[in-house]
C-alpha cells in the first residue's frame, strides 16, 4: 500500500483585516487586501498554499502540504509585506479561535480537519 507524505489538512482562518485602516473616499472600509500564505513543507523549500484579494473578517481555508515528520510552518503575507511568521509541531497546535501574535493580531484560526496530530 502506498503511505500518504503530506499531511493534506484542511487549515480554516479568519482574516481580521490589516491594522491600519484609513476610511474615506480613497481608503474604504471594506477595501480589499491580498493575503498570501506560504508553506515551509519539508526542510527549506516553500510553495505558496493561498493567494486572493481579502476584505476584513473574511474566512478562508487552505491545504496544508506538510511532510509527515516535518514542522508546521507557515508565513502570512498582506500586501506583499511579511505580516507574520508561524511555526509549530503539526497543525494542531492552536486551539481554535487562537489569533497569531496576540490580540493586535491579523490573522485568527477557526479549524483543523483530515489530519491527524502529532504527538507532542
Amino acid at each position: 500500500h502506498r503511505v500518504q507524505l503530506q499531511s493534506m489538512a484542511e487549515v480554516t482562518m479568519k482574516f481580521l483585516g490589516p491594522s491600519l485602516v484609513l476610511t474615506n473616499s480613497m481608503f474604504p472600509e471594506d477595501r480589499l487586501s491580498e493575503v498570501m500564505v506560504l508553506q515551509q513543507h519539508c526542510g527549506g523549500s516553500t510553495l505558496c498554499v493561498f493567494r486572493e484579494l481579502l476584505p476584513p473578517s473574511t474566512i478562508f481555508t487552505f491545504i496544508s502540504r506538510r511532510h509527515r515528520g516535518a514542522p508546521f510552518g507557515l508565513t502570512f503575507y498582506i500586501d506583499g509585506m511579511q505580516d507574520i511568521r508561524l511555526s509549530s509541531c503539526c497543525e494542531y497546535k492552536h486551539k481554535p479561535g487562537h489569533i497569531l501574535g496576540g490580540r493586535n493580531g491579523h490573522f485568527q484560526f477557526v479549524q483543523v480537519e483530515g489530519a491527524a496530530p502529532c504527538y507532542r
